[in-house]
């Protein structure tokens, strides 16, 4: 997570003469797109959990 937030850095310092709004634009879009992402990815969690639970319970 450094090291990109290092890549990241580096990317911004060069390009930001450029493409300043775009490049802001873009790495809120990414950040968005890695929050819901991982979103996504605790509901699935929750959900085989449930799932788990239920079985769990038709079991016993």
């Amino acid at each position: 997570m450094c090291l990109y937030a290092l890549i990241l850095l580096i990317i911004s310092n060069t390009f930001i003469n450029y493409y300043h709004n775009y490049f802001c634009q873009c790495v809120l879009l990414l950040l968005s797109l890695l929050l819901l992402l991982l979103l996504l990815l605790l509901l699935l969690l929750l959900l085989l959990l449930l799932l788990m639970l239920f079985f769990s319970k038709l079991m016993n």
